[in-house]
């Protein structure tokens, strides 16, 4: 087997991680960092391999594109100029999906009454994921209200007996 790219790095854990050493010229940028360190969330070789090769050619361009720039430094750019370049490097590891909007946030007390509702879904449709019967729901509604001297964790065992 051939040996692996420097770019490539097994943790302990069996998963690969993609690694670049910034060039020393633009570790101001990176606060004195000098590589980056990113998942591939994979403990497959040929996956990592293929993930860990698009890593490197994204950031040999970005690199490349900065350091035309630095170079030739005939526009006496500021560090705040220099800053505003770092956006060139965004985070691959793991994009961010817009297409749908985040959840609110919710309270402790929210987040009880969606459990205990679920655990009394899972008992009357027998899986996680269905809903309710709109004929149960009377049923529903007394089971919950029987299972508030409960712990959320520990409706699976009780509440078959209620």
């Amino acid at each position: 087997m051939k040996p692996s790219p420097s770019y490539l790095t097994l943790n302990r854990h069996k998963t690969f991680y993609f690694r670049i050493v910034i060039p020393p010229t633009l570790r101001a940028l990176f606060k004195r960092q000098r590589e980056v360190r990113r998942t591939l969330r994979t403990d497959s070789y040929r996956l990592a391999l293929k993930r860990a090769r698009q890593y490197a050619a994204r950031y040999e361009a970005a690199f490349d594109k900065v350091m035309s720039v630095v170079e030739r430094d005939e526009l006496g750019l500021t560090e705040a100029d220099y800053l505003e370049m770092l956006e060139l490097f965004p985070d691959f590891s793991s994009p961010k999906d817009t297409s749908q909007p985040a959840e609110p946030v919710l309270s402790n007390e929210e987040i009880e009454a969606r459990l205990r509702r679920r655990e009394v879904g899972r008992l009357l449709t027998g899986a996680y994921a269905r809903p309710i019967p709109s004929e149960h729901e009377a049923l529903a509604k007394q089971l919950l209200a029987l299972s508030q001297p409960y712990l959320a964790t520990e409706l699976q065992a009780v509440l078959p007996r209620l």
